[in-house]
């Protein structure tokens, strides 16, 4: 299915294809089932960071303030179907991978490995349990591109 009906389907700006490549990300942040403050935060440093590099090289802001708190609290307030999430990680990887972009999908799968680190659900944890299982089978599927 197109990027663009995905997005309609789901009552999400068009701007945000602009950002799509966010989605692996997101998609880590919920992979063990709940958000986390320092997993929400690393996502939300990487789209302000997308968001300021558009508005450098473009001069304006591709996603209006409400749009991206709008965005934002789609994706992180509550758990968005898995489905969807693995659709638009889909979607991500194959505008990357058009764009022939290697740097930038390692810089996207450096932060899921940040957001798989960044909490544990459970204390004390086992040295092999540190990342959860969910969140190790999603690593293994972004790092076969």
């Amino acid at each position: 299915m197109q990027l663009a009906a995905v997005l309609e389907r789901h009552g999400l700006p068009a701007s945000f294809s602009h950002f799509i490549d966010v989605a692996p990300l997101i998609e880590m942040l919920w992979a063990d089932g709940q958000n986390q403050i320092t997993e929400i935060t690393i996502v939300r440093e990487f789209l302000l960071n997308k968001i300021k590099l558009y508005r450098e090289d473009f001069g304006f802001d591709i996603l209006s303030t409400e749009e991206l708190r709008n965005v934002l609290d789609y994706f992180l307030r509550n758990r968005p179907d898995p489905a969807l999430l693995a659709e638009l990680r889909q979607h991500a990887i194959e505008r990357i991978q058009q764009r022939g972009d290697h740097h930038y999908l390692q810089t996207l799968t450096d932060r899921c490995v940040d957001i798989a680190a960044a909490c544990s659900t459970h204390y004390p944890y086992r040295s092999d349990e540190r990342v959860m299982h969910s969140e190790k089978q999603l690593l293994r599927t972004l790092l076969q591109y």
